[in-house]
């Protein structure tokens, strides 16, 4: 019994040393080696120097040992300094990763091996669409595991050429120019610690309305894919720096005989700015000033005219928008076209003007202030106030709706007297004055003992040569007193 035991006991150890034995190479045929892509032709080295794919088959392909090892993913391709990151999953075992990359449709060839979990592809950036595949390697390169044959496709545009920066109305407008490509343009602002997304736009400009006046700002531009997410461009790191001064605003028109005079405001920063008047369609410069107003002059009467105003340097380059809405209607003074007399007292005929809508009514007594009277839409007007043998002269200005004024205040010094054109000589003030109808001879007037040349409009000359050929010439003080040598 012992013997038969003996022999069980052997027959089991054969058998479990025949288990142990190697499986022979007929039982090994699916362990087939990857196809492996071409390599490039430039370098295999982890340079990140530009490499061009080759159309020749690589010389040697790489071997698998047995067993199957998991690919690396590639989770990420991005535009860098040079071209574009390649980034991918670490795969465990893997001392090193093998890069390839096809152009197109061709086939794929190797960049280099890294280390590292990233590969920069040196490229020019122009819509060139190349695919990338990563494979897993040992320390000596030979590869451990199967590469991804689909691979991670990536087309890196280059950066947007940035074109200028022009201060608008409606605040900073920023152009570029296109690529090429059909993209989102992302808008980015400099702020402290880096750039800032600003806007995302289809269209190669974007005006920025955060701009504060007289505040420096700089931005760049990139390209970004459909989904507001993939990065296809670098952006300019220099990007474009410009001081925004907001557009200057037209405060007010005063007309005068002939002419306006515009009033800006100031804008900070800003010492010379530039009106404009538009005629025929076209904005033509009338000055560059330094003022805050500017006359302009020849004007023809019931003429609407357009005005505006520009910030500029000192080059007389623009500096800032403007708006194009100032627009001012030039009416000649109003005419007094007839004074007559009712029971002594002046009636007033005033020529009317359909882009008047009240008259307002000014008297001045000889010798005395101005006044108004009376504000009136009428073209009659009869000065019941006046008082009897005083002379008074008249004048008229127009006003729209709200009251303002639209025409200049002109006066002809023409005196009336009871309703009619003062003539001969009145006692004013203790003085005797001549009138001839209704204006005042000019001519020398003793006031307090003191002697004055008064002229046809019934002021007195001051700080100059006054007299007349007829009656003498002296110096008339700063007063208008007749100083006699």
């Amino acid at each position: 019994m012992q013997k038969k035991l003996s022999m069980l006991l052997a027959i089991l150890t054969l058998l479990g040393s025949l288990a142990l034995l190697p499986v022979s190479a007929a039982q090994n045929e699916d362990n087939t080696n990857p196809t492996q892509p071409e390599t490039l032709t430039a370098t295999d080295a982890p340079t990140g120097a530009l490499a061009e794919v080759s159309a020749d088959p690589p010389t040697e392909a790489p071997t698998e040992a047995p067993g199957e090892k998991a690919f690396p993913v590639i989770n990420n391709v991005v535009p860098s300094a040079n071209g574009v990151t390649v980034s991918w999953t670490a795969v465990e075992g893997a001392s090193k990763y093998i890069v390839y990359a096809k152009k197109n449709d061709g086939d794929f060839a190797k960049l280099g091996d890294v280390c590292a979990l990233s590969y920069e592809h040196c490229l020019t950036p122009n819509n060139t669409p190349y695919t990338y595949s990563v494979q897993a390697a040992d320390q000596n390169g030979d590869p451990i595991g199967d590469f991804d044959e689909n691979g991670f496709t990536f087309s890196c545009l280059p950066a947007p050429q940035l074109k200028s920066v022009e201060n608008t109305v409606e605040g900073q407008k920023i152009s570029w120019k296109s690529v090429g490509a059909k993209c989102l343009y992302r808008v980015c602002i400099k702020k402290k610690g880096g750039w800032y997304m600003i806007a995302d736009t289809e269209k190669t400009s974007f005006t920025y309305s955060g701009v504060t006046d007289g505040k420096q700002y700089s931005y760049t531009v990139r390209c970004m894919g459909a989904d507001h997410k993939t990065i296809l461009s670098v952006l300019n790191d220099k990007g474009l720096t410009a001081t925004f001064h907001a557009a200057p605003k037209i405060t007010s028109f005063t007309p005068g005989v002939g002419s306006i005079t515009i009033k800006r405001n100031a804008v900070k920063g800003v010492s010379r700015y530039a009106f404009f008047v538009r005629k025929d369609g076209a904005w033509v410069k009338a000055s560059v000033t330094d003022k805050a107003s500017y006359t302009h002059k020849n004007l023809t009467a019931d003429t609407l005219y357009q005005f505006t105003v520009r910030c500029v340097d000192a080059k007389g380059k623009f500096i800032s928008g403007f708006y194009p809405d100032y627009s001012f209607r030039y009416l000649a003074p109003v005419v007094i076209s007839k004074v007559t007399a009712s029971n002594g007292k002046p009636v007033l005929q005033i020529k009317k003007n359909p882009y008047i809508a009240s008259y307002r009514i000014e008297r001045k007594p000889f010798r005395s202030a101005w006044e108004t009277v009376a504000t009136t839409s009428k073209t009659v007007y009869t000065d019941t106030a006046a008082k009897s043998g005083v002379p008074y002269t008249y004048s008229v200005t127009g006003l729209d709706a709200d009251g303002n004024c639209v025409t200049a205040t002109k006066c002809n010094y023409i005196y009336y007297r009871n309703g009619a054109p003062a003539n001969g000589s009145y006692t004013v003030g203790g003085t005797r004055f001549a009138f001839k109808s209704g204006k005042l001879v000019p001519g020398y007037y003793t006031i307090k003992k003191r002697q004055y040349w008064f002229n046809a409009d019934s002021s007195f000359s001051k700080s100059g040569i006054v007299g007349s050929k007829s009656k003498g010439y002296t110096y008339a003080d700063k007063n208008g007193k007749a100083v006699w040598q």
